[in-house]
């Protein structure tokens, strides 16, 4: 679960970081592409249920910030952006990274806190 929810995370920081052209009809990506095939997206709404049903209070809440923050820049994006070329303003793109940012540190919170359980539960039978 958090793979896929850092999936977008990655995706969104990797487009961000982007280097596009314009044409005037539209947009390319000019930035060197990974290797191997494209990466599948889980969906957004299936990860925010299995982080209701499973995910550490503080994950769960990193992953809300960033669907809001995703759900705003696409907004500004998709209605309130002007032509293609246009670079959304920084108050709408620092958040988005902020939350990616955040996202990435408490999944790694969590799995290194869930591991240590884990090392002092194997003790503690020992």
């Amino acid at each position: 679960m958090y793979a896929n929810a850092l999936g977008h995370a990655v995706n969104e920081e990797r487009r961000l970081n982007a280097v596009w052209a314009y044409d005037g009809d539209g947009g390319f990506e000019l930035s060197p592409q990974p290797a191997g095939e494209p990466l599948s997206l889980a969906s957004m709404d299936e990860i925010t249920v299995r982080m209701r049903l499973v995910a550490d209070a503080d994950v769960e809440a990193a992953w809300a910030a960033f669907v809001r923050a995703w759900n705003v820049y696409y907004f500004w994006g998709n209605v309130e952006g002007g032509p293609p070329d246009q670079d959304p303003p920084e108050t709408v793109v620092q958040p988005l990274r902020t939350a990616i940012d955040a996202l990435k540190l408490e999944c790694r919170r969590s799995l290194e806190q869930d591991g240590d359980s884990r090392t002092e539960r194997g003790a503690a039978l020992t």
